[in-house]
């Protein structure tokens, strides 16, 4: 397995870049398809928006190839699973392909928010059939898969907001549930994770500050629709559920907040806004890619403080990885108001220095 995924990740890393760089961002050039700054945006010049077709560029072939080179090779699936999704690996790329062509609709041709709502239940409902069928649980748990989708997919996307923020959490996220595909022995979860992870990773040179381009809706839904998918797969392989859940902890939080926050205020909540705690840490001084190494990091410390669960499959290591997520969580809140204290010291100490020397 370990040498399939090795192939997968060289091969999604250059496919995703090569199509960038040389076509993806010269089409979308052409058809005039750029991000305008607004009041939600976080740049000032016009970037090629869709960016995320270059990820789904070498997401997809490779984790295809991997998968195939990897099932006929050791035997544990063939040819068939391409059509049946007999490997959980192939509902990782049919949840990439479904939602990556819901966001680029809406990249070219701008969808009501009521038409990309209906599109993605419908997505959520068909997976949840699917979970279903394969754990044969019931209608209540298949309601709570179509729900999960359809909170990440959005969760992803409201996120999608800063330079390399999401780009870099995909790494982050991806690499995750490339080892528990390892560890539960499914090497199609383990490839199709590593194949997005690397698509992410060769990304990155091109969303880094000046940003090249965006991933757009094409991008962040796929990525979305993909680690939602990722996580459910690695749960139904015996995977305790603080495992799956470690990489959404921040993420998840923060739209949750700012919603909830929002409608406190009384806000309308459909509008444009720039009140996540990522974009107020942005606005306070940080730069876009500082702002996307803490989340990065945080996701980074929520997955190792799942590890002993992993380990043990115990309750004793669920209650650390939680009580560990609280305290993230805590620290995590309090950065736009932590960053804004320490420019202001700087600022006090720099005006002092000034009249000092004066």
């Amino acid at each position: 397995m370990t040498v399939w995924i090795l192939v997968t990740a060289a091969l999604g890393a250059a496919l995703s870049w090569l199509s960038c760089r040389f076509l993806v961002l010269p089409l979308l050039r052409r058809r005039g398809v750029m991000d305008r700054p607004s009041e939600r945006s976080s740049h000032e010049v016009p970037v090629v928006r869709g960016g995320g077709l270059a990820v789904l560029s070498g997401f997809l072939p490779a984790a295809v190839l991997g998968m195939l080179g990897y099932g006929l090779a050791s035997g544990e699936y063939g040819l068939r699973s391409l059509v049946t999704f007999d490997a959980p690996g192939f509902s990782v790329l049919a949840m990439g392909i479904a939602f990556g062509f819901i966001g680029l609709v809406d990249d070219l041709d701008s969808l009501s928010a009521s038409t990309r709502l209906l599109a993605q239940v419908g997505v959520g409902i068909i997976f949840a059939a699917g979970v279903m069928l394969l754990l044969g649980v019931g209608f209540f748990a298949g309601a709570v898969i179509a729900v999960s989708v359809v909170y990440v997919v959005n969760a992803v996307n409201f996120m999608d907001g800063l330079n390399t923020l999401i780009t870099g959490w995909t790494l982050v996220c991806a690499l995750w549930f490339t080892l528990l595909g390892a560890l539960t022995g499914s090497g199609s979860i383990a490839i199709a994770a590593v194949a997005l992870a690397l698509a992410a990773a060769a990304f990155l040179p091109f969303n880094t500050n000046p940003a090249q381009a965006f991933l757009g809706d094409v991008g962040s839904y796929a990525i979305g629709g993909a680690t939602v998918a990722l996580a459910w797969m690695s749960w139904a392989f015996g995977m305790p559920v603080v495992a799956v859940l470690a990489p959404f902890v921040v993420p998840a939080y923060d739209v949750l907040r700012t919603l909830i926050v929002r409608m406190y205020l009384g806000e309308n909540i459909f509008q444009a806004h720039k009140s996540h705690l990522y974009q107020r840490m942005h606005q306070a001084g940080l730069s876009h890619e500082t702002v996307a190494r803490i989340h990065a990091g945080a996701a980074l410390v929520c997955i190792l403080a799942s590890v002993p669960a992993v380990l043990t499959q115990g309750w004793a290591g669920e209650l650390v990885a939680v009580s560990i997520w609280l305290l993230v969580l805590v620290f995590y809140s309090y950065g736009p108001r932590f960053v804004k204290e320490h420019r202001a010291k700087e600022h006090g100490s720099s005006s002092n220095n000034a009249g000092g020397r004066a």
